[in-house]
């Protein structure tokens, strides 16, 4: 499956009342403006093509190229994380919401500051991309390699991230130092600042570790700055740019740090929380 990134009410997310940025792309409204935008793309992607393969990959690339382009990278070992609740009317939705948020900061009463709340109404925005799987495992490991500055990073992109020793040193400890809730495997963060991840059951039923969308954004701050130092300016081109297939792991991670640090800034100023679906 395609990975996207959901920021905005749990609500919306369980209703299905949104959209993937590629269902977006074509709604009819923006389909003339995004058909030549998408036209511009297959030309460029042509262009590299030629110029980067061989005449007997070329075909192969080209397809895998847009592929990418469109759908993102598939996780063959990936599962939906947006299971069936039970049939229920929006509003029995989301005060099956309401409730479960209630019971989770009861629970993390003694290690929060403050209770957990956060945006579910209606009129809440939403906001979501697709930073594709390949480029998701660049940007753990371009920070799992800053935290073992020991280690060599690859220059290339790595099909097997999870295989790399820069991201199985941090996992063997279930640790990192600078990069905790980007890299330990969180996939839900909410809009409020605490400092540790844990697992837990969403509504549907379905468990999973959570972070917290301030400390996501710090260490995704800390990132830039350790590593690129990148302004406003250029993250907007490196998201522009998009997702680069087999390039270099540089490049992938920079498309998907530029996802995940505006979701994620979104995420902490609405009071939204963050969600990884596949």
């Amino acid at each position: 499956m395609g990975l996207d990134v959901y920021v905005g009410t749990l609500t919306r997310y369980y209703s299905g009342e949104w959209q993937t940025i590629i269902d977006q792309m074509f709604q009819p409204e923006q389909q003339e403006s995004d058909n030549k935008a998408f036209l511009d793309d297959i030309v460029q992607i042509a262009v590299e093509t030629s110029e980067k393969l061989t005449p007997e990959t070329r075909t192969t690339g080209f397809f895998n190229k847009i592929t990418e382009k469109l759908f993102g990278k598939l996780n063959k070992h990936g599962s939906v994380r947006r299971p069936p609740i039970q049939k229920l009317d929006k509003d029995s939705l989301h005060q099956e919401v309401l409730a479960w948020r209630a019971k989770l900061s009861r629970r993390l009463r003694r290690r929060l500051s403050e209770p957990l709340d956060w945006q579910e109404g209606d009129d809440a925005p939403y906001f979501t991309d697709k930073p594709a799987w390949s480029c998701y495992g660049d940007l753990l490991l371009w920070a799992a390699y800053d935290e073992n500055p020991d280690l060599t990073r690859p220059l290339e992109h790595v099909k097997d991230w999870s295989q790399d020793p820069a991201f199985q040193r941090i996992h063997s400890r279930n640790q990192s130092d600078s990069y905790q809730h980007l890299m330990c495997g969180a996939e839900l963060w909410l809009p409020i600042d605490f400092s540790f991840i844990f697992e837990t059951k969403m509504p549907a039923g379905n468990s999973v570790l959570a972070g917290s969308t301030f400390c996501l954004e710090r260490e995704l701050r800390t990132l830039n700055k350790r590593t690129w130092n990148a302004n406003q300016e250029t993250l907007d081109e490196w998201r522009k740019e998009g997702d680069a297939y087999s390039e270099s792991l540089e490049s992938g991670a920079c498309f998907a740090f530029s996802i995940f640090y505006d979701l994620a800034s979104k995420a902490k100023e609405n009071k939204l929380v963050m969600i990884l679906d596949y």
